[in-house]
This record gives C-alpha cells, sequence and structure tokens, in this order.
C-alpha cells in the first residue's frame, strides 16, 4: 500500500511536469525594436512608440510601448498564431509588417515616417490591409505597411518554416499525451481487476507512444510479475503431464525475467 501510494505520487507529478511543458510551449516571445526614418536615411530609435500586435487568423490583440532604445518584446504570445506588427507615435507615419510568426529568436523593425500625424492602426484596416494584400490589389490609399525587402521575406518564410516544425510537433505531443492518458488509465484498472494480459497490452501500447515513461516500465514489471506468480502457481497444480507443467513453469520464467527488464527500464529512466 506505501508503495502504491508512493508510485501514483511519482505518477501526478509525471503529468503535472508534462502538462506544464505542454502549457508552456503553447506560446513563444516575440520581440523587435521601432525606428524614425529621416529624409537622408538615418535611423533613430523611438522611445515609447506604441506596439500593436494584432492577431490575424482569429480574435486577438496585443499592446505594449517601446523602452528609451526603442525596443519592445512580449514575453508569450500563443505560438501558432499569424500576426501583423504595426507602430505608431506622434508626429510619425505609422508602420506595420504583416505576416509575423512568433517564436523565433527574431529582431522584427518597424520604420516610422517623419512627418506624419502619429495615425495608429486598427484593426479594420489591418485586415482590410491583409485582404488587399492577398488579392494581390493596394489598399485604397493611406497609410500602408511597407513592402518586405527581399531579406525580410527570406526570414519571416524561415520562421514560417520553422514554426510549421513546431506545430507539427505540438500536435504529435499533444496525440502522444492522449495516448498515454488512455493506456495508463487502462493499465491501472486492469492491475486492479488482476487482468494481467490487458495491463500488460495497456503498458505496451503506452511505451509505444513514448518508452521515456517510467511509470508505465513499472506498471508492466507489475503486470509480468504477478502474471508471472498466477503461471507458477497454476504449473505447480498439474498433475500427471509434466509437459504442461514445464511449459507453464517456463512462462512464468519469462514473464519474470520481462518483468526484471522493465523494472530495470523504469529506474533508469
Amino acid at each position: 500500500m506505501r508503495y502504491q501510494k508512493y508510485f501514483i505520487s511519482l505518477l501526478a507529478l509525471a503529468l503535472l511536469l508534462t502538462c506544464s511543458h505542454l502549457a508552456s510551449a503553447q506560446v513563444a516571445p516575440l520581440r523587435g525594436h521601432v525606428v524614425l526614418v529621416g529624409a537622408d536615411g538615418t535611423k533613430t530609435p523611438v522611445e515609447g512608440a506604441i506596439i500593436d500586435v494584432f492577431r490575424t487568423d482569429m480574435a486577438g490583440k496585443y499592446e505594449t510601448k517601446t523602452d528609451k532604445k526603442g525596443i519592445f518584446q512580449f514575453a508569450g504570445i500563443p505560438l501558432t498564431g499569424t500576426y501583423t506588427i504595426a507602430a505608431s507615435a506622434p508626429n510619425a507615419r505609422p508602420d506595420a509588417l504583416p505576416g509575423v510568426k512568433v517564436g523565433q529568436n527574431t529582431d522584427y523593425e518597424l520604420q516610422l515616417g517623419a512627418g506624419g500625424d502619429g495615425k495608429r492602426f486598427t484593426l479594420e484596416e489591418i485586415k482590410a490591409m491583409a485582404a488587399a494584400r492577398n488579392s494581390g490589389g493596394g489598399s485604397g490609399g493611406g497609410s500602408t505597411p511597407r513592402s518586405e525587402s527581399a531579406e525580410e521575406r527570406a526570414k519571416r518564410e524561415e520562421i514560417e518554416r520553422k514554426n510549421a516544425e513546431v506545430d507539427a510537433e505540438n500536435k504529435k505531443n499533444v496525440n502522444i499525451n492522449a495516448v498515454l492518458n488512455r493506456t495508463f488509465k487502462a493499465g491501472q484498472e486492469a492491475l486492479n481487476t488482476k487482468k494481467w494480459d490487458e495491463a500488460i497490452a495497456a503498458f505496451k501500447e503506452g511505451l509505444a507512444a513514448d518508452s521515456d515513461q517510467d511509470a508505465f516500465w513499472q506498471g508492466l514489471s507489475d503486470a509480468l510479475r504477478l502474471r508471472g506468480a498466477d503461471r507458477w502457481n497454476a504449473a505447480n497444480k498439474i498433475k500427471g503431464d509434466e509437459a504442461a507443467k514445464d511449459a507453464g513453469i517456463k512462462s512464468a520464467q519469462q514473464d519474470w525475467r520481462e518483468a526484471a527488464d522493465a523494472a530495470r527500464k523504469a529506474a533508469e529512466i
């Protein structure tokens, strides 16, 4: 009983750490800086520029301001979204960068134009700009996001590629955790009702999804050890059929060998 409580506590801790890892994997930082571009092309950092990050694939908006060096940073924004970063400041023309994704160590630069009216883009304007860009047309006048340079486009495409890989990995992890939750519950229930074959099958299915789960190796070891004991006892009750008795004893011994291997793997993990 004491071992069972200890095992359940370890499992709870493992599940908590796994959930924490998945939760943290769903957000990522976003950073950049804002400069004011003069008539001669010189760039000056803009302190106190308003940063609006619009999520364009669904509803969502995040705000901050630049520091004394014109730098802005968000500690955690949902990883899977697609965003437009907009910057504005008094007496300047705003700028916006479309198609941005978070999660990479990229320093986005927004360039404000001198002599503007301090306009701040609205969500409706951002959506209109995105629609115009997707259709290949203009925005219909007014302040528009500047075109991406070849370097910026290459960086954005690389970020999108890496984020697609991260998205795929996150989906894989979600699927794996669903399998682990289902098979561990099934394995424990089978153990409690002395259905050793079902318990062994459930724990093996979970380990096929993720072989680094010590709780599954320990559960498998318990099920094999207990099935081996039943086989041993049943074999020793056989009278007058030495072949059947020998086969039963060998099956029990094989279960115990596999149980020892599973326990060793659990200890190693």
